[in-house]
């Protein structure tokens, strides 16, 4: 039992660390794409903690993506309009986006 939660304990620790670890080893600009959107959602979330969440749907690479926006941005999208995605890659080969803003 005790092998389990150690090696449960190193996973669960190795999970947290990567994210920071990721961003750090990222030494490339970000690249910017401007992605259809096709669909809009917003809603709260939670059970003790209640939040809101605003997402939108856009098509990259002929598939469809969800990309989490901030309130401000999701007011300003329009469905059938772009959105503007900053993609970066670190050398750990995980990508990581912001969604930044939204033309009409």
């Amino acid at each position: 039992m005790r092998t389990v939660s150690v090696v449960l304990s190193a996973l669960i620790l190795g999970i947290v660390l990567v994210l920071p670890v990721n961003r750090i080893l990222t030494f490339t600009p970000a690249s910017t794409e401007h992605l259809i959107v096709l669909e809009k959602e917003s809603g709260k979330s939670g059970y003790r903690v209640v939040y809101d969440y605003y997402y939108v749907y856009a098509e990259r690479q002929g598939k469809t993506e969800r990309l989490q926006v901030s309130k401000s941005a999701y007011q300003n999208i329009k469905i059938g309009g772009t959105v503007e995605v900053r993609r970066w890659e670190s050398i750990l080969g995980f990508d990581y986006w912001t969604a930044v803003a939204g033309d009409s």
